[in-house]
């Protein structure tokens, strides 16, 4: 066996574990109708495969359920399975489920309901599943939106997926990818920004592993990092008949995260061209990093760095693509 040899059965495992364990089961406000806030599921839903065959419930069965940015239950009831309707099936099910397993993966997805609150056409067909979250007064809406923000520079199509549930579980409010000197172009062609509903999808199974917050973060997508920092344009003087370079006075940083209510941090390591004078490079021209003032941040510590100033109770954190 060579050093980079796997396994077959290794690798299959590595494949079916992508899609992890979901510790509440999370739904979209236009899947919820009623005022037991009704959910109907397909057999095909990933979430009512989980709920047969991980949690093992029956009908009458309690569950943690949740509906993103509404609110979070941990009395959520199945209300009645109708496995008449998988028995009806049995004389196409294996084709259906090799249609169903090829789309899945062609799509990168998983397979989600198609009832909506809003479709009247599918309000005759019997679904597999009916759960019920409870009134809506009795959902838990006490949770605070994290006070955390996230800017960071797109990775790889691969990578970013597999973040965004991490980032999400572990509490962010706003999430801006935008475009880096080291960024490709071609990474803003993934299909999580070609298709919203797979970005959705990635932040729900991230409010799943979490299992205490159902707020879903807002996702900002910037091709140009200038363009979001704030570009700067000639601008006629009335002192003289120079044209003089100033800033737009309100760029998509500052108007995401203001100044006097966020406390900005760049995770930056400290490179010899940080420490040049003023920020300029060998022909005396300001360089990028001087727009981002690292010389003025210096180098410290996450525990060094000082309060945020008064009024500031949010923490914007920069990230790059490495």
């Amino acid at each position: 066996a060579g050093l980079g040899y796997r396994p077959m059965f290794a690798r299959k495992q590595t494949l079916s574990m992508t899609r992890r364990f979901l510790n509440r089961i999370m739904f979209e406000q236009d899947e919820v109708s009623g005022d037991d806030l009704l959910v109907r599921l397909n057999a095909e839903d990933y979430r009512s495969e989980h709920i047969v065959k991980i949690l093992k419930c029956e009908e009458g069965a309690r569950f943690k359920g949740g509906i993103i940015d509404m609110g979070m239950t941990n009395d959520a009831r199945i209300v009645g399975i109708n496995y008449d309707a998988v028995k009806g099936d049995e004389g196409r099910g294996s084709q259906r489920s090799k249609v169903v397993a090829k789309a899945e993966a062609k799509a990168k997805a998983v397979t989600k309901s198609l009832y909506r609150s809003d479709d009247s056409s599918s309000i005759d067909e019997e679904p597999f599943m009916t759960l019920s979250l409870g009134p809506r007064s009795a959902l838990q809406t006490n949770v605070a939106v994290p006070p955390v923000d996230l800017i960071m520079a797109c990775p790889r199509p691969l990578r970013l997926e597999r973040l965004l549930p991490v980032v999400t579980s572990i509490g962010v409010r706003n999430v801006a990818i935008v475009g880096a000197e080291k960024v490709e172009k071609g990474f803003f062609g993934s299909h999580l920004f070609r298709r919203p509903a797979a970005l959705r999808l990635c932040l729900e199974e991230g409010l799943s592993q979490t299992c205490t917050d159902y707020h879903a973060p807002r996702v900002v997508i910037e091709r140009s990092l200038f363009k979001f920092l704030g570009s700067v344009h000639p601008v006629p003087d009335d002192s003289s008949n120079n044209n003089v370079e100033v800033a737009q006075p309100t760029s998509p940083l500052d108007a995401l995260f203001p100044p006097n209510e966020c406390l900005r941090i760049i995770a930056h390591p400290p490179i010899p061209s940080d420490s040049g004078s003023n920020g300029s490079g060998s022909n005396g021209s300001s360089s990028s990093s001087s727009r981002l003032d690292l010389q003025a941040l210096g180098s410290r510590r996450m525990l060094e760095i000082p309060p945020p100033p008064t009024g500031a109770n949010r923490v914007v954190v920069a990230v790059g693509p490495e």
